[in-house]
């Protein structure tokens, strides 16, 4: 590895330990003042509702998420620090740790004065040669951080749009320019994705070579079925936002799965035919080259709901097509059992509780053979440990659930392999 490479390192590192040193003592810095959540590699830090790991989740703050600090920093009797603050007018606490404030953090304890000591100049870092606008590079350099950070501009404070694997080719658009950091940046084009990288973690390479598009599979038409295969050893088929292998992986198809053509073909940056397709309720883009054409599958014909089971698989499938949002309870956002709580009320007027945990002690228990319309069905080990999502029965081997952003309230089959896998049992209230 090169010196300035190092150089770059040693930057970033330092500037890390500067930051967690000025939280650690106890104290508060000067509030209301203006920061970003930074330093939690892309994966974000939750908004709680009170200063507790225990807390109810808010909402996931992404990496440079900029927010209004309003109290703290504050230990709340462990040993993480807390800090109450304000984003897009949500007010709630983060761990302290993820804190940058704007400019140089404040000593604890102390008001911040005008004549405070200047933050050291960076002094910028020339840019590796042969890196010219229109021109490609390609990642190196990163280990162990597996990756180097697509940035929404030229900082590592900024919004994280993607990380770019070891060896991905990439071509520059704009640049450089000096990065808060000190070190020069580039825009460039990632696999059609827009944005900023710190280039001393690039080389320059020649253009990729443009491969020959592979031959469409026979009968791929929209509104037609494919059965997925040939993943062996990958064990399915990646379905991702955009039609290449860098986007952002919405599931793995198992082998065998069947899936509805909705658009395409489209032309990847791999060379192959990509097709936009439905999964069981999921939409994303998929290699065509693991698809074959089938028939449509043969789905159960639902049982017919009667009594109470009918008005509550009535009042869930109301609210089909509405968006995610975690935490949401109605009537226009849901989360798996925010949908549950609004729909047993309205069709029942069952208080149900609010979360999946606790709402699978409702009821009495129901085998899996015994399933009528109206049951509400679980599902374990989904994000975290235990019982973590829940929908409503309708019969026919299907249930409806608020699953995700990307889908919203949608109905599902309990054979799908991931939910499959993740059963835990059923409980009925009616």
């Amino acid at each position: 590895m090169t010196s300035r490479r190092w150089a770059g390192r040693i930057r970033v590192w330092l500037a890390a330990l500067f930051l967690v040193l000025a939280l650690l003592p106890s104290g508060a810095l000067a509030a209301p003042c203006d920061g970003a959540v930074y330093g939690t590699g892309g994966d974000g830090v939750w908004l709680r509702a009170a200063p507790s790991l225990d807390a109810d989740r808010l909402v996931l703050l992404g990496e440079g998420t900029p927010f209004t600090l309003l109290e703290g920093p504050k230990r709340n009797g462990g040993d993480l620090f807390w800090a109450r603050i304000e984003v897009d007018g949500q007010d709630g606490w983060m761990v302290a740790e993820y804190l940058l404030m704007n400019g140089s953090p404040p000593p604890m304890n102390t008001v911040p004065t005008t004549d405070s000591a200047p933050p050291p100049t960076v002094q910028p870092v020339a840019a590796p040669a042969g890196l010219q606008p229109g021109g490609w590079a390609q990642v190196t350099g990163t280990f162990p951080a597996d990756g180097l950070r697509l940035r929404a501009a030229a900082s590592p404070a900024e919004t994280l749009l993607a990380i770019l694997p070891e060896g991905s080719t990439l071509q520059l658009v704009e640049g450089p320019i000096v990065g808060t950091n000190g070190d020069p940046w580039y825009r460039v084009n990632a696999a059609g994705q827009d944005g900023w990288v710190d280039s001393i973690y690039l080389v320059a390479t020649a253009a990729p070579p443009t491969a020959a598009p592979t031959p469409q599979p026979a009968d791929l038409g929209p509104g037609g079925w494919a059965q997925v295969t040939g993943t062996y050893p990958a064990d399915g088929l990646r379905l991702r936002t955009g039609a290449s292998p860098t986007e952002t992986l919405l599931q793995v198809l198992a082998e065998g799965s069947k899936v509805q053509i909705v658009g395409g073909p489209r032309l990847g940056d791999n060379g192959d035919l990509w097709y936009h397709v439905n999964a069981d309720g999921t939409q994303g883009w998929v290699d065509g080259i693991y698809l074959v054409a089938t028939s449509a599958p043969v789905v159960a014909a639902p049982v017919p709901a009667t009594g109470a089971g009918a008005k509550l698989v009535k009042a869930a499938l109301a609210q089909v097509g509405k968006k995610y949002a975690w935490s949401g309870v109605g009537p226009d956002v849901f989360d798996c059992s925010g949908l549950v709580w609004y729909a047993a009320r309205a069709a029942l007027g069952v208080d149900l509780p609010r979360i999946a945990a606790d709402q699978a002690f409702a009821g009495v228990h129901v085998d899996r053979d015994q399933l009528a319309p109206g049951d509400l069905v679980f599902f374990a080990n989904t994000y975290a440990p235990g019982i973590t999502h829940v929908g409503v029965y309708i019969g026919g081997n299907r249930w409806v659930t608020a699953q995700d952003e990307q889908t919203g309230v949608v109905v599902l089959t309990l054979d799908i392999p991931y939910w499959k896998a993740r059963y835990a049992g059923a409980r009925r209230i009616t």
